[in-house]
């Protein structure tokens, strides 16, 4: 993916909001790189949804821990989330010119002085200047606690919530938590982690902005060739920070996107490329995840730290880029899902409009548009129910196309299989998405997969069972998530 420069003013900020396409005022002058503006406010559909019941209202008690800071068992404030941009620019010139990194951690407010605890009990494993790393007992965990002033030793045994590690320093006022499970780098306010955690704000998608493979912007009623998608979504801290870093976002832990027919039918199917809601992908993929534009709450720039400014976090959808050839001429809606890790969602869908475009003469003969109506005999996958058993008929790369996903299930089901439908793994939990699995049947036992599995050997001799775990779903039920590759062990404050 080709990034585009933004010219950052390091002297005066709001130069650099109205070059970002997060503005709403942008004014393009012929020295300013080819950025996208915003699209006209009335343009798009905004809607919100608050999770009840909330996951993070259902606690494992195996895997959950109290707060570093007393008391242990209410809720702190944290105003630096899990995956939010950290971004240090070498000067005002490349956005892309720095050092970047993704939060590994959360931020938890605490004036200085405030005692720092253990939240499983353990062993110190290492102490630096402002760093305390405590594995925990159970052998699988590792816990770093930055920005202390360490009072215990290497070797030391502590206990959760009675042995002071550290107090908290200046000018940082808060401790950075960072939870590594088995060498991966975990976000500490998932389900079942940080607890009690609860979260009634909703995540903002407040900007969709469509450009051309060579970076111009595309005006939504004339859409054509392969595009780009970035999204601009924030969330806000689930308890409100203190000053000066009040009113500051920080990132959602999902971002997805989905294409449909103006009458909700869907043409591609959800999918996720921002994800932190468990783990988060290497710094080196930083520029795949987020766009040039982005910067951190209170950046730096040179010489600069603009204290108190707003972060920009601007997301791209489509690194691989969207062709639209692929899409029949006509009006579409693309939709712009963001959630938290309680499940709290916000939508922005905008409307568009695909040209009549040349075909490359290569392209496959006989192909189906995407957009065209499927037989209604192929099974959808069923949205109430958090876990499945189904039988795999097969699977394909998504670059083989949903069409080819489709006519595989078609053949499938007029060979006499029932219930035969199409998924993509990026619905599954415990699936790498990029494939679409071809599947017969939901069912709520592996041995009722399995009597099915008996009956459809005969067609397909490698068909299998497999358990699916279902994500997160928005509030019309369409799934946002997708699983990113592990992170490995780095520390990002």
């Amino acid at each position: 993916m080709k990034h585009r420069p933004l010219l950052l003013v390091p002297v005066l900020l709001a130069v650099v909001a109205a070059l970002a396409p997060g503005s709403q005022a942008h004014v393009r002058s012929p020295a300013e790189p080819p950025f996208a503006p915003p699209p006209p406010a009335a343009a798009g559909h905004r809607s919100s949804h608050l999770a009840d019941p909330s996951l993070c209202e259902q606690a494992d008690a195996s895997t959950a821990y109290p707060w570093p800071v007393a008391p242990f068992h209410e809720q702190h404030p944290v105003r630096g989330y899990f995956g939010d941009p950290r971004t240090v620019f070498r000067d005002s010139t490349d956005p892309q010119l720095g050092a970047f990194s993704f939060h590994n951690g959360v931020d938890i407010v605490a004036p200085a002085g405030t005692p720092v605890y253990p939240v499983l009990t353990g062993v110190v494993t290492e102490v630096r200047v402002d760093e305390v790393v405590v594995l925990s007992d159970d052998g699988r965990r590792i816990f770093q606690y930055w920005h202390i002033a360490p009072v215990v030793s290497v070797n030391d045994r502590v206990e959760a919530e009675r042995t002071v590690l550290g107090a908290v320093t200046a000018p940082f006022d808060h401790v950075h938590l960072t939870e590594i499970d088995q060498s991966v780098v975990q976000n500490p306010l998932q389900p079942d982690h940080l607890t009690p955690y609860r979260d009634a704000t909703v995540p903002i998608v407040d900007g969709l902005y469509l450009r051309s493979e060579s970076g111009t912007e595309v005006a939504p009623d004339a859409v054509t060739g392969p595009i780009e998608l970035v999204a601009h979504a924030v969330d806000t801290p689930a308890l409100p920070v203190p000053a000066p870093w009040a009113g500051l976002p920080v990132s959602p832990a999902l971002v997805g996107f989905e294409v449909t027919t103006p009458d909700g039918r869907q043409v591609l199917p959800e999918e996720t490329l921002v994800d932190f809601e468990h783990t988060e992908p290497p710094n080196s993929t930083f520029w795949d995840v987020y766009v040039a534009g982005t910067y951190q709450n209170s950046p730096a720039v040179g010489r600069h730290l603009l204290r108190g400014v707003p972060g920009e976090y601007l997301y791209d959808l489509t690194p691989s880029l969207l062709d639209t050839a692929e899409l029949r001429p006509g009006r579409y809606v693309v939709t712009v899902t963001a959630a938290d890790t309680c499940g709290n969602t916000g939508t922005l869908s905008e409307p568009i409009r695909v040209l009549s475009q040349r075909r490359d003469p290569d392209h496959r003969a006989g192909s189906r548009s995407l957009d065209e109506p499927q037989p209604s005999r192929l099974a959808d996958w069923p949205g109430h129910t958090r876990r499945v058993w189904t039988v795999v008929i097969g699977s394909l790369p998504v670059r083989e196309g949903l069409d080819a996903a489709r006519e595989a299930a078609r053949l499938a089901s007029d060979a006499g299989l029932a219930d035969v439908g199409v998924l993509s793994t990026a619905q599954a939990a415990n699936l790498r998405a990029g494939s679409y699995l071809v599947f017969a049947g939901a069912y709520p036992t592996s041995d009722d997969a399995g009597d099915a599995l008996g009956r459809t050997t005969g067609l397909y001799p490698h068909a299998y069972v497999r358990e699916l775990a279902r994500r997160l779903s928005s509030p019309g039920g369409r799934d946002v998530r997708r699983r990113v590759p592990a992170a490995r062990t780095r520390r990002s404050r």
